[in-house]
């Protein structure tokens, strides 16, 4: 028999606990802790929604979906012969990539964030440098899922501006022609309705994932107060391996 005098047994009174529901449990035991429960009821019942066995795997056959719409399309795509698409899908990294992926799905909130995912696991199977890109598939996925949505698109912006640049010079150890466009990422941030505060910061998450590098300053085209970042090797990988998200494919 329940004690009157537990918050969280007149909880779970008022909201009986469902078979298959601990995390839900978990999230109402937080909640009923805490001083004016009732203040929390649609927190605590979104908490345990979310949390649910039904919304988990739900999230979770959207992944598999996003990375079997993949699958499909390669049917039509791609060269290799499916055996050397399936010794892909039976690999170690992949296995690890995608037990990575659905851990990071059990926590998405975002739909989008799921197919991501499904982009990264699917693209990878018809990467040309398969053996480089399995190497950083986990690594990858775990970007994505800390990445937010002003991160993905600072990324593809300053991929935008530079990928001629990149064409022309694909090692990019000479800064010269990098800092030349520095004005013109400016510009283009701006009218992407960046403060250039954030943007500098956006990139400056993305440098902490490989992803984007800060370039040496150039004080004939760069102002005192300018930064100039670019795509490293790892950006366009990821980028190229989301292409399919957006219906189109980076330059390299």
């Amino acid at each position: 028999m329940p004690r009157i005098d537990d918050a969280f047994d007149a909880a779970k009174a008022a909201y009986p606990k469902k078979e298959g529901n601990v995390p839900g449990d978990v999230a109402l035991r937080v909640a009923a802790r805490m001083p004016m429960l009732g203040s929390l009821v649609g927190p605590v019942n979104e908490a345990r929604q979310y949390l649910s066995s039904k919304a988990i795997n739900e999230r979770l056959e959207a992944l598999i979906e996003a990375v079997n719409e993949k699958v499909e399309d390669l049917r039509g795509q791609v060269k290799d012969e499916i055996a050397d698409i399936q010794s892909r899908i039976d690999s170690p990294a992949f296995a690890s990539a995608f037990r990575e992926a659905a851990v990071q799905t059990l926590f998405a909130t975002e739909e989008t964030k799921i197919k991501r995912f499904g982009a990264l696991l699917g693209g990878s199977l018809s990467a040309e440098d398969w053996p480089e890109v399995s190497s950083d598939l986990t690594t990858f996925i775990k970007a994505i899922a800390q990445l937010g949505e002003k991160d993905i698109e600072s990324l593809r912006l300053i991929h935008t501006v530079f990928v001629d640049v990149v064409r022309v010079y694909p090692n990019m150890y000479d800064a010269t022609p990098t800092t030349e466009k520095a004005q013109e990422l400016l510009k283009a941030a701006g009218e992407a309705g960046f403060h250039r505060d954030d943007f500098y910061a956006y990139c400056r998450r993305l440098e902490g994932f490989g992803l984007a590098m800060e370039v040496p300053r150039n004080t004939s085209r760069m102002a005192p107060g300018d930064y100039c970042f670019r795509p490293t090797r790892k950006g366009l990988e990821l980028l190229r391996l989301l292409a399919d998200e957006r219906g189109g494919r980076p330059g390299r």
